[in-house]
């Protein structure tokens, strides 16, 4: 990270403030609706209307409607006569229309719509701006990123806006666009990204249940303090189309929640406070659920399949639906379970699936379903009554159908009972802290938001449970009800009201943290600073300049950071003793600071300060404190964590060793290649684990990256002789291997690619095959550029060998590690995998190639596999094209399968592997083919468990899928 970099926060907040636009707008961005509302401000009375949007409804017909469906839908070439310039956009050859039409065409046309984009902003396993949905189309069929879709949306909103208010452009507007509660981070900003590129420039986010509750605010603005009495809760349950999203909010003692202190233009709107915002209490935001994909999508999915089985056991010989007939299906799901979970659902529903999954024409297969049957497989199999002690198990994602990680646990009340209990002292004054559990816990209001609580049956199922699991304190009790609008209507009428309270008007929810957040500052003794405050509102800064702090720039470094939500005292800058009985860790802030121009390693010193955003997150700046005689300016770096959850990670690390033994790996580095040579460059392993007391196999990783260090400075050691720089390359990618898990191993990985490609000192054919095995073990690290160049630098040479050119000069150990070098780069097009299997297939059987088999096989399982070990998931083959692979694999004499068995088995595993996702999934009569062959293999058992249902690489299979043994503490989860 370089000296005074921007964030996208920092650009948000400049581009949002207060300003005297005549409009302020307040646009959902919703997973399956979007909806605008705005405040006309120049009225005598300003209220929040409603902004039809215009959208096409058919062919030739267009309509103004209250929401336009999120929905995207690549037109044909045949219908384009029929749609209206206005509302296509034209990106190369795809021309493409959202809302209304593009939903109806994506039933009756499966393969060519995209919908839940909004859910694939927050798949943290693809690269959410990369061109990927529609999720598992055919290939004719072009794609959009999940950012772009999302960009059409908020584009198609800002061109019927623009067109109905010509002098007021959308641009010039202030816009607030909402998003859920439980967004990490990177969706934050991808949802940033795609308002921009819509043309949205005055632009601020508020989270989806604060603009619930503000949506209810506005319609009470005159006798909301009826409602509540300091110590009351109030719960928001979110349940959308993609998520689902508790917040909590207080109601405390204290001061008006008015934006009284807000200026607009310079001038102080204190006036302009309505006298109801007198009140002797306010409403503070003290808790946000976890992120769960849970919500209308996930119900929609369990209809599907429950369909689908009843399709199977009344048509025999039918495996499964087809990809495109179960688009159709799905689709089709959607409106059904809005129709039998609707006020007045009629007793039974009919569906279509087309035969051939291109339209649906005559010839369909038609099912119906039966009222009582839809409620309980829906209401009771996602809103079925548990206990208050109830709590989701932790277990891999549920559905997989979107290719989206769904929340494994189904049931939304296990998780509303584990937010209630876990967040029921937050944000309470010292008084309510002597509560008792049950009573700290329970919510005195409801206020329900988002299309699956459109249904009177399952807002009476929430309500009946809340009101059983409390009924202990009070018979009979129940929550009150906070009556709201049209739940597609209240986000975006909520965040136009937050617009107009941001200029000082109307009550305003202190969104505080209720958190104190420390950064630790001393290892001995453990002493860590107080940087957040509790009562810290959103946009608030804090300096911490009464310490000074010692910063190391040039090397990676991590500030650890601790949360409390009990200890609410502590102020900014305040130091105290780590306590853990108070304090919870959260993942550390990693990173590594460099100095301009510099790439030493030094020490400055600095100051911190610290700021929490809108959007929740906390941004800490460092700047450097210099001496009177330093001439330069001052430098400083911004960090930045999500203060509403940590971020996912896909490894685990061992703790932090102590100093003593890190020093004493180093100096056996230094004599293990010290010159004169006192050891012999084979026997450096052998000396340097006698002098550390362990195996390598056993060095933890704070050790391996460590000796990484010590290599990477002592880099003079490479010019000892060959077997030095060879003996030292092996170390080198040992120490880093698999190129990531590690804090900063991104940077790590960098610096040995700068050191090493193509600078080899002896370029002997023992220091060729210890950089291609170098770069296999840190292949993870790499990004797809250095893949590319790292394939473009081999390939051809294999491609010789395998082909019958000149390469096969080359010394057969180096062949095999080239092919397990390929093998590694996951990060490959489809195309190029495609090519390297082409090539390999055939060779084996073929007694010329046996001494590569292994290899090609170990390379053919990684390429082909259903579940990449680190890239995204776009990149996997599809599933026709492993069929085709398999087919010879099949035509291969069963003796040669016989002498390859195991690696056989690990590609066949690889290929075969169950993941739910029908687009990634082979078929269940391959899957059965290769179970067969699998058996005929003596395959051991996990092995043949991973093809017939979905599960986990056990730690030797995660070892053999990278290459090498994990170093010690480290779990990929694969």
């Amino acid at each position: 990270m370089n000296p005074s970099e921007e964030t996208a926060p920092d650009l948000l907040q400049k581009a949002f403030e207060p300003t005297s636009s005549r409009f302020i707008i307040g646009i959902d961005l919703g997973t399956t609706n979007c909806a605008v509302a705005f405040i006309d401000t120049t009225e005598a009375k300003p209220s929040v209307r409603i902004f039809r949007v215009e959208q096409m409804i058919d062919a030739n017909t267009t309509e103004s409607c209250d929401t336009l469906p999120s929905f995207h839908y690549e037109i044909l070439p045949s219908e384009r006569t029929g749609i209206d310039g206005r509302f296509q956009f034209n990106h190369a050859q795809h021309c493409g229309i959202v809302g209304t039409m593009a939903r109806d065409r994506g039933i009756e046309i499966p393969g060519r719509g995209i919908a839940s984009a909004k859910s694939w902003l927050c798949h943290s396993m693809v690269d959410r701006t990369s061109d990927l949905l529609p999720w598992g189309s055919d290939e004719h069929v072009q794609k959009l990123s999940p950012v772009e879709a999302s960009r059409r949306y908020l584009e198609h909103i800002r061109r019927c806006w623009d067109r109905r208010f010509p002098d007021f452009p959308m641009s010039e507007q202030d816009t607030v666009v909402t998003l859920p509660a439980s967004f990490d981070e990177v969706a934050r900003r991808l949802t940033i990204d795609a308002a921009t590129r819509a043309g949205i420039e005055k632009l601020i986010l508020i989270e989806e249940p604060q603009a619930a509750f503000y949506s209810w605010l506005e319609r009470n603005a005159e006798k909301w303090t009826e409602h509540f009495r300091p110590g009351q809760s109030i719960l928001v349950c979110d349940i959308g189309g993609g998520t689902t999203d508790f917040t909590l909010i207080r109601v405390v003692q204290g001061n008006p929640s008015s934006s009284a202190s807000i200026k607009n233009d310079g001038h102080d709107m204190s006036d302009r406070v309505s006298q109801t915002m007198q009140a002797s209490y306010g409403l503070h935001r003290v808790a946000v659920g976890e992120h769960l994909m849970l919500g209308g999508d996930n119900l929609d999915l369990a209809l599907a399949k429950a369909i689908e089985q009843k399709l199977i056991s009344e048509n025999p010989g039918l495996e499964r639906l087809r990809p495109r007939q179960w688009d159709a299906l799905k689709l089709q799901c959607r409106a059904a379970k809005e129709t039998m979970l609707g006020p007045n659902p009629p007793e039974s529903y009919s569906l279509s699936v087309p035969e051939r999954g291109a339209k649906l024409i005559e010839k369909s297969k038609s099912i119906t379903v039966q009222r009582s049957w839809v409620h309980e497989l829906l209401v009771d199999g996602f809103f079925g009554k548990v206990p208050i002690d109830a709590r989701p198990i932790p277990q891999e994602e549920g559905f997989q159908e979107f290719g989206l990680p769904y929340a494994s646990e189904p049931n939304v009340l296990k998780h509303l009972a584990a937010f209630l209990w876990d967040h029921r002292y937050d944000g309470r004054s010292s008084a309510e802290l002597e509560l008792d559990d049950l009573t700290a816990a329970r919510p005195d209001w409801l206020l329900f938001n988002g299309g699956v609580l459109e249904s009177p049956r399952i807002r009476q199922s929430i309500v009946d449970q809340i009101g059983e699991w409390f009924a202990t304190l009070q018979a009979s009790w129940a929550p009150g009800i906070l009556e709201g609008n049209r739940l597609d209507l209240a986000v975006a009428q909520g965040a136009a009201y937050f617009g107009w309270v941001r200029r000082g008007d109307g009550v305003r929810i202190n969104a505080t943290l209720a958190k104190t957040y420390y950064v630790q500052v001393s290892q001995s003794p453990e002493l860590a600073m107080c940087v957040m405050p509790a009562n810290a509102q959103p946009g608030e800064q804090f300096r911490q300049t009464e310490h000074t702090l010692a910063l190391t720039v040039g090397q990676p470094v991590q500030f650890p950071v601790f949360v409390s939500s009990t200890k609410l005292v502590h102020e900014s800058g305040q130091v105290v003793p780590v306590d853990l009985q108070y304090m919870t860790p959260m993942p550390p802030l990693q990173t590594v600071l460099e100095l301009p121009n510099r790439k030493t390693r030094s020490q400055i010193l600095v100051t911190m300060a610290s700021e929490l955003s809108e959007i929740g997150t906390l941004q800490l700046s460092l700047r450097e404190v210099k001496s009177s005689e330093e001439s330069r300016e001052n430098l400083s770096w911004r960090l930045e964590f999500d203060a509403r959850g940590a971020p996912s990670r896909r490894y685990t690390s061992a703790p932090t060793l102590d100093e003593s033994t890190l020093a004493q790996a180093v100096q056996a580095v230094d004599r293990a290649f010290a010159s004169p040579a006192e050891i012999a460059p084979k026997d450096c392993v052998d000396y340097l684990t006698k002098a550390i007391g362990k195996s390598r196999r056993d060095w933890e990783p704070p050790l391996l990256r460590a000796i990484w260090s010590t290599l990477m400075d002592r880099d003079e050691y490479r010019k000892l002789s060959p077997d030095h720089e060879a003996r030292w390359l092996n170390l080198l990618g040992w120490c880093l291997r698999p190129g990531f898990g590690s804090p900063a191993d991104d940077w790590r990985v960098h610096a040995t690619w700068r050191t090493v490609h193509n600078k080899l000192v002896h370029r002997t054919t023992a220091g060729l095959s210890e950089t291609i095995v170098l770069w296999r073990r840190i292949s993870g690290g790499f990004t797809p550029g250095q893949q590319q160049a790292l394939f473009q630098d081999v390939w051809p040479k294999l491609k010789s060998i395998y082909l019958g050119g000149s390469g096969l000069a080359i010394n057969p150990n180096v062949t095999i590690e080239l092919i397990r070098l390929v093998g590694s780069l996951e990060w490959l097009s489809q195309k190029e995998k495609q090519t390297v299997m082409d090539v390999f297939l055939p060779s084996l059987g073929k007694k010329k190639f046996d001494p590569f088999a292994s290899a090609a096989l170990w390379t053919l399982g990684r390429l082909g596999t259903r579940v990449p070990v680190y890239a995204n998931l776009e990149g996997i083959l599809p599933a026709e094209r492993i069929q085709s692979s398999l087919d010879r694999i099949y035509q291969i004499k069963s003796d040669w399968l016989e002498r390859n068995a195991g690696s056989v088995i690990f590609c066949l595993t690889q290929w075969g592997r169950k993941t739910d996702d029908r687009y990634r999934d082979l078929g269940d009569a391959t899957r059965g083919r290769i179970l067969s062959l699998l058996e005929q293999l003596n395959a051991p058992s996990h092995a043949v468990q991973l093809v017939r249902e979905r599960r986990s690489l056990s730690e030797d299979e995660a070892s053999i899928l990278i290459g090498d043994a994990l170093p010690l503490g480290f779990s990929l989860a694969v």
